[in-house]
């Protein structure tokens, strides 16, 4: 229940750092492709961490551990969520350089960064989804 505990207010601070993100966006914004670039990949990770969020509230067990056949003859079992949190620290590493790319008026480096957060969004809900479908 801890572990469960820590895991929200990590996905709450994660989902504070990309609303902060997103409002510097809109008061510092300089280019249209920048604001977009970032703003795309912002909102689609705010979005993702709140439904993680509710996700957690409304379901204790969803830290569950996964069982997965190594060998015939021993299974490990491996903490589900050690992919998860990996992600998400991630995407707060590129949160926060997203805010210090802001305050040093590197327009051009934030719509890489925006792209880069949201290409990673889909590819990690990509590789969740086949994980979830074979296990």
């Amino acid at each position: 229940m801890i572990k469960t505990k820590k895991l929200l207010l990590v996905n709450i601070l994660i989902l504070v750092i990309c609303i902060t993100l997103s409002i510097c966006c809109i008061v510092f914004r300089k280019t249209v492709s920048s604001y977009i670039g970032a703003l795309s990949g912002v909102v689609f990770v705010t979005v993702f961490s709140l439904l993680r969020c509710i996700k957690m509230i409304k379901n204790p067990d969803y830290k569950k551990q996964v069982e997965i056949d190594i060998n015939d003859e021993r299974t490990k079992k491996i903490n589900a969520e050690t992919a998860s949190i990996t992600g998400f620290i991630i995407i707060m590493i590129c949160s926060v350089c997203g805010i210090i790319t802001i305050f040093l008026n590197k327009f051009d480096y934030l719509y890489i960064f925006g792209s880069v957060v949201l290409l990673y969004s889909i590819i990690y809900l990509v590789v969740k989804a086949l994980i979830n479908k074979k296990y």
